[in-house]
């Protein structure tokens, strides 16, 4: 079958690096269709009702209208181009781009990971891109709007990878990717083509594990390390991993690991820095408190 290439104009290609400069955040809305590269320094990525935290590098196509949220550190290194084009638009899942091909519509991945290798090679790609884009040799600006079908190729090879994973694959990837757990596992078990009961046979075999205890693992683990990181409370760790009562994620965090979320955070490294740094507090000096005792008076013989 024929697909031939969406059009596209490039609007612009741009590198965001903070350079050591104090760490921040931002809250956006995607105006033009973009293809982003993100190297390193995001620690916090979220659209269309998913997160990221501290991810690694990776590829994003964004289709206009998606509010994005970003916190980055001072390591950030990113690479962005916005694209002229009404061949994008979102769909009903955070994971999938649709993008108007002549007659038929593909389904993109919105997240590629890339390889070392490929990391590498895309940063070159960006970088060769910016050039071109600002120079006004129109040899140039062809060069600038091939490098965007260069880009696309990771994107293809990545759906192609999708493409191929098992059914009890493609659930654990929608399980490791639903942090908060906004859906539960029939309806991921559907997005996956199967009913949850046969789902669960096909996952055991491949992990030896069933869905639903390696769901819970995953969100235990995570927790331990948002408890470790000792910035937010037991309340809100419980919440960013799905559970509705502190009470329900506090008796599933005893079972697994054989102590209490509030024991796991004052045994953190941080929380234990913090209470040596501070020490504990001086008693007040004492003081009698009772009446002061009167001097006696020295006859006039015992001062002789």
């Amino acid at each position: 079958m024929h697909y031939p290439l969406f059009g596209y104009t490039v609007e612009y290609v741009a590198s965001y690096r903070r350079f050591g400069r104090q760490a921040g955040h931002a809250d956006y809305v995607i105006t033009h269709p973009a293809l982003s590269l993100h190297v390193r320094g995001i620690t916090r990525y979220a659209f269309q009702g998913h997160e990221l935290r501290t991810p690694d590098p990776f590829l994003i196509l964004h289709a206009p209208g998606t509010e994005v949220s970003l916190r980055e550190s001072k390591t950030r290194c990113s690479w962005s181009v916005g694209l002229r084009t009404d061949a994008l638009r979102t769909t009903e899942t955070w994971d999938r781009v649709a993008v108007r091909s002549g007659r038929e519509e593909l389904l993109l991945p919105t997240i590629t990971w890339l390889q070392p290798d490929q990391v590498r090679r895309a940063e070159a790609e960006y970088a060769r891109m910016d050039r071109c884009f600002r120079s006004p040799v129109p040899e140039d600006r062809l060069r600038a709007h091939l490098g965007v079908a260069s880009l696309l190729r990771y994107v293809l090879d990545g759906a192609a990878d999708v493409a191929t994973e098992s059914p009890g694959a493609k659930l654990k990837r929608l399980i490791d990717e639903d942090e908060r757990v906004r859906e539960n596992l029939t309806a991921l078990s559907r997005r996956c083509g199967f009913s949850p009961n046969h789902l669960r046979i096909l996952f055991a075999r491949e992990f030896g594990i069933t869905p639903l205890a390696y769901r819970n693992h995953v969100r235990m683990t995570r927790a331990r390390a948002l408890l470790r990181d000792g910035e937010l409370s037991v309340k809100q760790i419980a919440d960013m991993t799905g559970f509705r009562h502190v009470s329900h994620f506090s008796r599933l965090f005893r079972q697994t690991f054989g102590d209490s979320p509030r024991e796991a955070r004052d045994l953190s490294p941080r929380s234990s820095a913090r209470r040596t740094t501070t020490g504990p507090t001086p008693p007040p000096p004492h003081r009698p408190t009772g009446p002061s005792p009167r001097r006696r008076r020295r006859s006039p013989r015992a001062r002789a």
